[in-house]
């Protein structure tokens, strides 16, 4: 990635592209039937945590080869038209609120297919590089990916006491090849009937959301107890101890400059301290309303009778003093989910493929339809043969 933004700043400075040009990013499109260049690498660096006998890494990697070769068979990308497409392979490891070791895991891979796009120079030639959004990831036995590593709430995703986060359930909004579509980016591949995540119940979340105001709420009165006054009272010590050290030295060269240093110091300390007291000291809005907030929540779960408070949370979005809890299927509110660990059938071999996602971002820049990188995502995957991913599962 840094060698192509490189080359495409140095092509800016060198006048090859306009600055407007490349901000521009080629919208709608440019040079839509320009052949591009396929290359494809496998990195097997993770392998070794998950201490897999020899034939069972191999035969992992295979199948990420295997994969490599149903992605690159898609129609559009025979050739490339108007990208130049990059696929990476991994074996990698990532677990959310799983500890385990991987050692003890099923192993997890990654393919990330980046379409890199042409734009035009000043004399209206195609030239390809710059930064890349434009990407389709499949992920290999990784159910977070089946909701996304993005955290679609405030705090980075509110945690549950187990380390997984809480997220907005994903939205079915279509099938290609047998298999269901999620928010209009993200294809799921499995054969297993177990569930790809657990509700959040509207007391589990309340209880996230307490704790996470409550931490919040924790530092901002540790930043208000370190005024200034405060501050000059806590430190009283080490000045006293600087103070005597000054003493001493000058009272070995002259003992009435030492008194007069004393009488000094000691007036300064009488009357810094009387105006940091006398300073006025308002508790901020900002820390009352976070006081406030965890007030009224812990109330809200308190008043929950036991019925509601192991029903599925619905939000829509999260309140500055409230939870933003509504009833279930309410208009614009979005169900809670974490994903389901148990998804995955740990008696299994561990190089055994049981889950398949793949999710396609145009990125910001990319997500107009008329843009080439959005084109060729789409159709992606749309023509890939979902079926033949299929069939690499165990």
């Amino acid at each position: 990635m840094r060698s192509f933004t490189v080359l495409a700043s140095l092509a800016v400075l060198a006048g090859l592209v306009t600055p407007a040009r490349a901000r521009a990013q080629c919208v709608p499109a440019c040079f839509p039937d320009l052949a591009g260049e396929w290359q494809q690498k496998l990195q097997t660096g993770a392998v070794a945590e998950y201490r897999l006998p020899a034939a069972e890494a191999a035969r992992f990697t295979r199948r990420l080869e295997a994969l490599a070769g149903v992605i690159h068979a898609a129609p559009v990308l025979q050739p490339p038209r108007g990208i130049q497409p990059r696929l990476r392979a991994y074996v990698s490891y990532r677990q959310e609120g799983d500890s385990g070791r991987a050692s003890r895991q099923p192993v997890q891979g990654r393919e990330t297919v980046e379409l890199y796009f042409y734009f035009a120079d000043r004399n209206g030639k195609p030239f390809w590089g710059g930064e890349n959004l434009t990407v389709a990831d499949f992920w290999v036995n990784d159910p977070l990916m089946t909701l996304g590593a993005e955290h679609d709430l405030r705090y980075e995703g509110l945690p549950l006491p187990d380390g997984r986060r809480i997220r907005y359930m994903p939205v079915r909004t279509g099938e290609l090849g047998g298999f269901p579509v999620y928010d209009e980016k993200r294809v799921i591949v499995s054969r297993s009937t177990r569930p790809l995540w657990v509700p959040v119940t509207r007391e589990q979340y309340l209880a996230a959301l307490v704790r996470t105001r409550e931490q919040d709420l924790a530092g901002a009165e540790s930043g208000l107890a370190r005024d200034p006054y405060t501050l000059w009272l806590s430190e009283r010590g080490k000045r006293e101890r600087t103070r005597d050290e000054i003493y001493k030295a000058v009272k070995a060269r002259s003992p009435q400059e030492a008194e007069q240093f004393l009488r000094t110091a000691a007036d300064m300390e009488t009357r810094t301290e009387a105006a940091l007291k006398a300073m006025p000291r308002e508790e901020p809005a900002s820390l009352r309303t976070l006081r406030n907030g965890v007030a009224g929540l812990r109330s809200e779960l308190a008043a929950m009778a036991p019925a509601e408070r192991n029903s599925q949370a619905w939000i829509a979005r999260l309140g500055d003093v409230t939870s933003g809890l509504l009833p279930a299927g309410t208009s614009g509110a979005r169900a809670l989910v974490a994903v389901n660990w148990d998804f995955l059938d740990r008696s299994r071999a561990r190089a055994d493929w049981q889950l398949v996602t793949a999710v396609f971002e145009p990125g910001t820049l990319r997500n107009k339809p008329g843009h080439v990188g959005s084109i060729r995502l789409k159709q992606l995957r749309e023509s890939t043969d979902w079926r033949k991913v299929a069939t690499l599962l165990d």
